[in-house]
């Protein structure tokens, strides 16, 4: 419950963020241990409240970090500790330049997401992990990986699994 009330606290805190482009990725709080590399870059740097990400970004944690996220507006995630990811895609799917769709390449760990239910133009957020894809609207689900497979939780709403 606590995790559900603070995830409602940052989408109300993400509806009002303006400074990032329309395809970037915002870090709204950092404890532990984070690291982020940009594309093109070689080496990993820590990761700090306020960043910004862009698309072919990564994050890992370590087994303290714990992240929050600004996917997109109406998404938050929160990236687990020993995760490491991609910012697979964050942009818009017209010429509002609002970005509405993300897909997050989860290569190890667990993240979770909370996804606003929003009337006019629901958020498209997907996990990709090896084994497949979890695509969410207006829902709040966790997606981990493990030794043996990938498992997709659901607390309320609706998410499709599409294995590969």
């Amino acid at each position: 419950m606590k995790t559900k009330l603070k995830f409602i606290l940052i989408l109300s805190i993400l509806a009002t963020v303006a400074k990032a482009e329309a395809s970037d990725v915002v870090v709204k709080s950092v404890t532990g241990t984070a690291e982020y590399i940009l594309p093109g870059s070689s080496a990993y740097q820590p990761l700090k409240e306020g960043k910004i990400l862009s698309e072919g970004s990564k994050i890992r944690t370590g087994r303290n970090g714990l992240v929050f996220v600004s996917v997109i507006p109406g998404v938050a995630m929160r990236v687990s500790g020993e995760t490491e990811l991609t910012v697979a895609q964050a942009s818009s799917s017209d010429q509002s330049k609002v970005p509405d769709q993300a897909t997050i390449q989860l290569n190890q760990g667990a993240i979770h997401a909370l996804i606003e239910k929003i009337k006019q133009a629901q958020p498209d957020f997907k996990v990709e992990t090896p084994q497949g894809m979890a695509s969410a609207r207006g829902t709040f689900f966790g997606v981990y990986i493990e030794k043996d497979g990938t498992y997709v939780g659901v607390k309320e709403g609706r998410v499709k699994i599409t294995p590969f």
